[in-house]
């Protein structure tokens, strides 16, 4: 793709080839066992608890075909242990030769041979805040530390035993007032774990007006001296990962509160507003504040789409809300380019964004003309590669 005016950037760069598409991540369920405080879950019902029907799967394994996906991830907002019959719906997957992926809170004890199937997974991704058993309970209704680490261990034996000399885990760790503390005892039970990277996630969506059994509210609350002590905990936290080879990231909004509260910036940059989008109801958001002429530096709706189990597409995981529909797409290119997809991108390019996507925490802000390259360059390595 050539250079383009700027005048008409947003509408070169927001209707694209559906091969961009690398990542088809398939929420085959929208139930969970689980009821985390901080999650939709519990708080949207309107999205209701869907499993993907036999029907729907297959049309996205049509719709796969020729498609260049590269990276298929089953995963969404429920948990894929928790569908009878699981083991059969993700074996053909294992089979088209793709590097796989899920997401799941491991509280289901699991048996061997689940665990051999678990190990199948190119990558996995288990969540988990704290070393507090009791916390978690409150926090994670339903849930128990003792079941993370027992299906870890189950599941790295597993792929020792079929020949896999390291699992490749990955942890994501959701950060509230009532988890800080202790992020640096989590990061060493990681460490212990032999995972590979572990991810400190932001409040996406803030429920916490809705929950008074526990503080889940967002850490910029809290007063400065607090605010130093929790800094200084993540800070812990990193280093200790690092030190252990272990990769260590955090989200744009958690590193700007971390460099204001240990004198790093003197900019009060974290805002927040209510917002209410389709699936995951009203909520509050925190992100990194925008400047005149800035942006999210958000790429996924150039490379991503998830495929709800109702039949709705996703653009990112910040839950912005269903941009189309893929049950009578009869190829990617309808979904991937629905009209709602294509305004989000020009919003991203021109930095006329909506509420879910300015107050997001997920992404850093970034200069608009610097995104438009950002864009241009990964159509241009995509489209020939």
């Amino acid at each position: 793709m050539g250079d383009v005016k700027n005048s008409n950037i947003e509408k070169a760069l927001s209707k694209v080839p559906a091969k961009l598409l690398r990542n088809w991540t398939l929420e085959l369920t929208s139930r969970c066992n689980l009821r985390c405080t901080y999650c939709s879950v519990p708080h949207a019902e309107e999205y209701g608890m869907v499993d993907m029907s036999a029907e729907r799967i297959e049309k996205l394994k049509s719709l796969m075909k020729n498609s260049g996906v590269d990276f298929i991830s089953l995963s969404g907002r429920g948990e894929l242990t928790y569908i009878d019959g699981w083991e059969e719906i993700v074996t053909p997957f294992f089979e088209m030769g793709l590097p796989t992926h899920t997401v799941t809170n491991f509280q289901k004890p699991l048996t061997w041979e689940q665990a051999r199937l678990m190990a199948c997974f190119s990558m996995l991704t288990f969540s988990i805040d704290n070393v507090d058993r009791e916390m978690t309970r409150k926090v994670r209704k339903g849930g128990d530390l003792r079941n993370v680490i027992y299906n870890v261990n189950m599941v790295k034996a597993a792929g020792l035993a079929m020949g896999r000399k390291q699992m490749n885990m990955h942890v994501i760790a959701v950060v509230t007032k009532s988890s800080l503390g202790g992020f640096k005892d989590l990061a060493a039970l990681m460490v212990s774990l032999g995972v590979q990277h572990l991810k400190l996630q932001d409040l996406v969506m803030d429920y916490s007006d809705r929950v008074d059994t526990v503080d889940i509210s967002h850490i910029s609350e809290l007063p400065d001296d607090e605010l130093v002590d929790a800094a200084q905990d993540l800070v812990d936290a990193r280093q200790i990962c690092l030190e252990n080879g272990v990769g260590f990231y955090m989200h744009p909004s958690l590193e700007t509160i971390i460099n204001k509260a240990l004198g790093h910036s003197q900019k009060d940059e974290i805002v927040a507003d209510r917002v209410t989008t389709t699936n995951v109801g009203d909520h509050m958001r925190h992100g990194c504040r925008l400047e005149e002429g800035e942006t999210r530096d958000c790429i996924q709706p150039w490379q991503l789409a998830i495929l709800l189990a109702d039949g709705g597409v996703e653009p990112c995981t910040g839950s912005y809300g269903p941009i189309g529909n893929y049950d009578f797409a009869e190829k990617p290119d309808e979904f991937f380019n629905s009209p709602d997809m294509v305004e989000l991108r020009k919003s991203l390019l021109t930095g006329n964004l909506g509420q879910a996507c300015k107050f997001c925490g997920t992404a850093k802000a970034i200069k608009v003309e610097d995104f438009q390259k950002k864009v241009q360059n990964y159509i241009r390595e995509r489209l020939t590669t």
